[in-house]
């Protein structure tokens, strides 16, 4: 799972590019580099700010993980905690379970 931060401070400029597409493209990195080094990896994206949560549960197609973060929306405040506890849910709740 990759616990991402969609809260209003990911708005900042101070690093080229945004916080936001920096950690967009972070997780584009790594879910090639786990589907690449083994092709039965599954990767998941949990993000939640306030009320809004998105979770792309673990799976094989990093198309789906990309479209959960196209629809994003920045805002709030991050709830590290809750966003935790979603994404060991997510995990202990997987299919293909090694």
């Amino acid at each position: 799972m990759i616990l991402l931060d969609n809260s209003s401070a990911s708005i900042n400029g101070d690093y080229y590019p945004t916080r936001w597409e920096a950690q967009k493209d972070f997780c584009q990195l790594m879910s090639t580099l786990k589907y690449n080094g083994n092709p039965e990896s599954l990767v998941g994206v949990a993000l939640q700010t306030g009320s809004q949560l998105i979770l792309s549960a673990p799976t094989g197609e990093q198309t789906k993980i990309m479209a959960a973060l196209h629809h994003v929306r920045l805002q709030g405040a991050a709830n590290i905690g809750t966003s935790l506890s979603i994404c060991q849910l997510a995990l202990k709740h997987r299919l293909n379970k090694a």
